[in-house]
């Protein structure tokens, strides 16, 4: 799903310059951790795994495939190490993403020439090989399975199958949510919030613009500048340069005309986005969105095959700053084997608002309340954009309700209690049971949060629901959606994995 983030971050690059007034900071409303966002998916019947063999003598194949738009080198860190280390021979095939059944064909065909030149050459039994499928490489090695188990003459050998079992890798298995809210073909919550950022963190600029004509970069807002490049360009990493630390000269001045934040947030940004992401929204990304016909194929066929899930959670806020800080800053296939980190941007952020919150107060000391007003836009934005972040991918739902506080009279005095209205028709005229001489009205709105853990693209619902699974699965805790490739709980997660801890058809000796 990494194709994704860069989409997303230029929308945040806007998304980084405003809020619009909210009755309640979201960052504010109460929040419910652990609580369920969705009924719990139906799973197909339960596959009865078959008498576990005992790990060959010899190496077997592991095929390490990678997420949505990676590239082989994105395992070869890790698949290095462990080829190394370990009784197996790593291979890192590569697919095309038209859609996940034709992501399929195309492993089975690197499956079927370079899988059984290997198993030739070292008299490995096929049916020991296994499949690694990050994100998307995760969905497109189950659909193997399935067009295997359906009898597919594209993935049908002359001699039999190719493997024997898969390790699903931070994959959406229930479906991603973000691929629902962030359709360009329909509703596209990036734009809510690409406008929303655009024009939050441009309003304290604005206003001292107007105010000076024009705004010296160098004393207004030079992290600012820096960060919003560095967000910005989604040629950052392939270039190897760090955008956010070029240094701004002091005698940069530069004119920002009438009308520009306005056209630039809201004109621009709610036409460019949805033609920023339907590239990469298309074809096999959507053969896993929530609900889709094909995501719920996959997930109610029954396989012969052993099936474990591997999966991460980001218990760090900001979640949002961590997922891009490894896409853009922290990129895991440059880190050192079991090393990558995802601490950049994170700092950044609060190092951002920061500069915004002293903005705002030095310009209330000044009295200049409009531009004071305005940082603390761009403050409270960044405060309140991972809760946003969460809600697109799915990790956390908004809620409106409304309390009723009752009055109970009785000999003792008054009492008062207020508890949440049920949502009736009538309010708290709906409340049951209420005791004799009692009163209530209904208050105000209010809003609550109810989150659900997540690695910052899928959830852990999603990721640890693996249909079919025949070993508990494995929980990599501190990890991002693509720092779990090759962070140091990358180590411990395989090396469980491969010690037999899940499912012991999965282990894999030393040499």
């Amino acid at each position: 799903m990494k194709r994704i983030l860069p989409i997303l971050a230029l929308a945040m690059t806007c998304q980084f310059l405003q809020a619009q007034p909210q009755v309640c900071p979201p960052s504010q409303y109460p929040i419910i951790n652990g609580g369920p966002i969705k009924l719990p998916p139906t799973l197909p019947p339960t596959v009865v795994p078959p008498p576990t063999t005992p790990p060959p003598e010899e190496d077997r194949i592991v095929f390490w495939v990678h997420g949505l738009g990676g590239e082989p080198v994105g395992w070869e860190p890790v698949s290095n190490f462990y080829g190394n280390e370990r009784k197996m021979i790593s291979m890192r095939p590569d697919y095309t993403e038209a859609s996940l059944e034709g992501a399929a064909i195309e492993l089975f065909q690197y499956m079927d020439l370079w899988g059984d030149e290997e198993c030739e050459e070292h008299d490995i039994e096929p049916a020991q090989n296994f499949v690694i499928g990050h994100s998307q490489g995760g969905m497109a090695s189950r659909s193997l399975d399935m067009l295997h188990v359906q009898g597919n003459n594209n993935v049908e050998g002359s001699d039999g199958y190719r493997i024997g079992g898969i390790v699903t890798y931070g994959s959406p298995n229930q479906g991603a949510q973000i691929l629902n809210n962030v359709n360009p073909l329909g509703a596209n919550m990036a734009v809510n919030l690409a406008v929303d950022g655009c024009e939050a963190l441009l309003a304290g600029p604005k206003e001292v613009l107007e105010d000076e004509l024009q705004v010296n970069l160098h004393d207004e807002v030079p992290f600012f500048v820096k960060f919003v490049s560095f967000v910005a360009s989604p040629f950052a990493a392939a270039i190897g340069h760090p955008l956010y630390e070029l240094v701004i000269p002091e005698n940069i001045q530069i004119p920002l005309p009438n009308g520009v934040v306005e056209f630039a947030c809201e004109a621009t940004l709610p036409k460019a986005i949805p033609i920023f992401f339907e590239p990469y929204l298309a074809g096999a990304t959507q053969d896993y969105a929530v609900g889709s016909p094909f995501l719920n194929s996959l997930n109610s066929y029954s396989s012969s095959l052993r099936k474990v899930a591997i999966y991460a959670e980001e218990d760090e806020d900001p979640v949002v700053w961590h997922t891009m800080s490894s896409f853009f800053a922290d990129n895991p296939t440059n880190a050192d084997v079991f090393e990558a980190d995802d601490e950049t941007l994170p700092a950044k952020a609060e190092e951002l608002a920061n500069t915004y919150l002293l903005k705002a107060m030095a310009y209330e000391e000044e009295g200049n309340d409009d531009a004071s007003y305005g940082y603390m836009k761009g403050y409270n934005w960044l405060n309140s954009v991972d809760l946003s972040w969460k809600v697109i991918i799915g990790a956390a739902t908004v809620f409106e309700g409304e309390t009723c506080t009752c009055y109970v009279y009785n000999s003792n005095g008054t009492f008062q209690y207020t508890f949440p209205a049920n949502g009736g028709p009538t309010g708290c005229l709906d409340v049951p049971n209420l005791p004799p001489f009692t009163s209530c009205m209904t208050n105000g709105t209010f809003y609550y949060v109810i989150e659900t853990p997540s690695d910052g693209i899928v959830t852990v619902e999603s990721a640890s629901n693996l249909p079919g699974a025949t070993g508990n699965p494995i929980k990599m805790e501190h990890s991002n959606h693509l720092e779990m490739r090759n962070n140091p709980q990358t180590k411990d997660a395989l090396d469980f994995l491969f010690g037999g801890g899940s499912d012991p058809w999965f282990i894999t000796e030393n040499h």
